[in-house]
């Protein structure tokens, strides 16, 4: 896989884990010919937010300027949008500095998004519950009822990645709790695929 490809599905799985923590579906994809935007808003507080996702930057260095930054208050403003993340490669400092002055968060391989651990760790055990139901038909209450743990041990992904999650969580491991995280909603997204 190359570069470019493997640095565009990672920035998309940033922008799906970010609306996964905090519980924002997401509403509108728009292509462009540099990204996407994706539109989502939060259920319970109606709050909108646009994920921009930069597959590269305006300019030959690769690294997203003040004009990416003037032209995402623009889609805010276009889409009403009163919260935005930037996914892109790498930032230049004029633009990050935009960015703070804007409100806008930044996203990079190297720059994740910092998330309350025991929120991370609460939205692993709703997409569990989510994933049990959808894989075995039901949600177990005891590990005597989880059928794949009776009939083949821990051979389920989803069942793994929950023990992992546990473990990651009493360690206070955020890094790989939101790995946990992006995994399961990986799993999610081609269970509902197929």
């Amino acid at each position: 896989m190359r570069q470019e490809v493997k640095t565009q599905l990672s920035l998309e799985s940033e922008a799906k884990l970010i609306m996964t923590v905090l519980d924002y579906d997401c509403e509108q994809r728009h292509e462009f010919e540099r990204g996407v935007d994706l539109v989502a808003s939060n259920m319970e507080s109606g709050e909108k937010a646009l994920l921009r996702v930069l597959f590269e930057a305006n300019s030959d260095s690769e690294v997203v300027g003040t004009d990416d930054v003037e032209r995402m208050v623009g889609a805010m403003k276009e889409y009403a949008c009163k919260r935005g993340f930037m996914l892109g490669k790498a930032f230049s400092d004029e633009a990050k500095r935009d960015m703070e002055n804007m409100g806008i968060q930044r996203v990079s391989e190297k720059v994740a998004p910092r998330f309350d651990p025991e929120k991370v760790f609460l939205k692993i055990f709703e997409c569990v519950d989510r994933l049990c139901l959808i894989k075995c038909g039901k949600i177990p209450k005891r590990m005597t009822e989880c059928n794949v743990y009776a009939e083949r041990g821990y051979s389920c992904s989803i069942r793994q990645t929950s023990d992992n999650a546990s473990f990651h969580f009493e360690r206070g491991w955020t890094e790989l709790l939101l790995n946990d995280l992006k995994r399961l909603v990986t799993l999610r997204d081609s269970l509902v695929d197929t």
